[in-house]
């Protein structure tokens, strides 16, 4: 299982079409009270709730993951499986990420849904509108300790007043700015790490870095993917909003949205230029100044060119704001419609929380650690949320201030009327 650090959910959760966090200003990150699984008085419920056990031990699996040997696996054979082994006690079928969808209509439409299935960023608020998963409101207890810091997440991602999903982790900033620190430094250029955490890395410091770097290298300024996401959760906006009586609404021609794409197109698009990610060579051989990237990306990195030094910042705040707003994901497991092992997958799901608290408070020391750590509010930010034709359209929207030949804008109608479909079902 890999390790994340966890953010605090509150009740003023700014939401999106994927959930996130958000804290005031000061820190992003519990300091969790550890939960000894290793003592039998441990249980994966609270005991608010009625203490519920699987129908059965074994459950099955579809998507992407390998959970042999997981600790959520470990902690559920340990607690409800004891006399099975670990491929009784789970049966996996492997599915990608792409075909998973059409994969579970099959299997529900046939009467074969798996018990566990991985979140997308369509799940909510798409599939959910078309009865793929089901309700675990009466399975898991959001008050419960291993729940409660979660609660706006379990909140924000009901539908109809169900709660299909309960989110395993959530991470700030999974995409950040990293660059090389002894380029820099013979550039003259201020290093962001400092700028960072002295409450000074803004817009305007990161034009300049990359602007001076550009004028003496050559190259891009900045590449990757989801730039124009990444900006526009730095502006604390959300593409899209939940309202107060659960309808979606649509962000893109708000005053943040509208001052972000100008930004981008007048300072990046049309000062420097930008690319989606290519590689890491740019990087790497003096041909970028920044790196949009994730916590995968960044290992790979270190690995291929381990002799260099990379600082890490998130994506810089606006000039005019005093909070450094950063993007949050959040990953977990869902209950495909017509799982015969509704119980057991729930059980299994709250394991997974329980061993993922578990390991919040290591590697606290890490680079990636201390840049989130360090004051950051998350909003919501997985933009994605319907079906591949409007995401499609999405995507090409948000790519536009980038876009070095736009020949038109983008026509925008096909996610108005996406909006329009998912409310009139909720």
């Amino acid at each position: 299982m890999k390790k994340r650090l966890l953010l605090l959910a509150t009740a003023a959760l700014l939401c999106g079409c994927s959930a996130g966090s958000h804290q005031n200003g000061a820190s992003s990150y519990l300091s969790p009270n550890i939960v000894d699984d290793s003592s039998e008085s441990v249980l994966p419920f609270d005991d608010y709730y009625p203490e519920i056990k699987p129908d059965t031990p074994v459950l099955t699996y579809l998507g992407r993951r390998d959970l042999k040997s997981s600790d959520a696996l470990s902690l559920y054979k340990k607690t409800f499986a004891a006399d099975y082994s670990e491929s009784e006690t789970l049966i996996r079928e492997y599915c990608s990420e792409y075909r998973l969808a059409d994969a579970l209509s099959e299997k529900i439409s046939s009467d074969r849904s798996p018990d566990l299935t991985d979140k997308l960023p369509n799940s909510y608020p798409y599939l959910m509108s078309k009865n793929y998963y089901e309700d675990l409101t009466q399975y898991l207890d959001r008050s419960a300790p291993q729940w409660e810091e979660y609660a706006p997440y379990i909140e924000y991602y009901s539908y109809n007043g169900n709660h299909f999903f309960y989110p395993e982790t959530v991470t700030a900033a999974p995409r950040f700015l990293v660059y090389c620190k002894e380029r820099f430094s013979t550039l003259g250029i201020t290093d962001p790490e400092k700028l960072f955490y002295e409450n000074k890395w803004t817009r305007t410091e990161f034009v300049s870095a990359a602007r001076t770097f550009c004028g003496a290298m050559g190259g891009v300024g900045v590449y990757g993917d989801y730039i124009t996401d990444g900006f526009i959760s730095a502006s604390g906006e959300t593409v899209f909003a939940k309202s107060e009586n659960g309808q979606l609404v649509c962000n893109l021609n708000g005053a943040k949205i509208t001052e972000v794409f100008d930004f981008l197109k007048n300072e990046l698009s049309e000062k420097m230029n930008t690319e989606n990610f290519t590689g890491y060579d740019k990087i790497i051989n003096g041909r970028a100044a920044f790196l949009l990237i994730d916590d995968k990306g960044y290992e790979e990195l270190l690995k291929i060119d381990s002799g260099k030094t990379y600082g890490v910042v998130p994506i810089p705040r606006s000039d005019e704001s005093d909070i450094y707003y950063c993007a949050a994901s959040c990953d977990g497991f869902l209950v495909p419609k017509g799982a015969k092992n509704v119980k057991g997958a729930a059980c299994f799901i709250n394991c997974g929380r329980i061993t993922a608290r578990q390991a919040e408070a290591e590697e606290t020391d890490s680079v990636l650690a201390k840049m989130r750590a360090n004051g950051l509010t998350a909003v919501p930010e997985e933009n994605y949320c319907f079906n591949s034709e409007t995401n499609t359209v999405i995507a090409a929207y948000l790519g536009s201030p980038l876009a070095q030949n736009e020949d038109s804008p983008v026509d925008i109608s096909a996610i108005e009327t996406a909006i329009a479909e998912i409310n009139s079902l909720n």
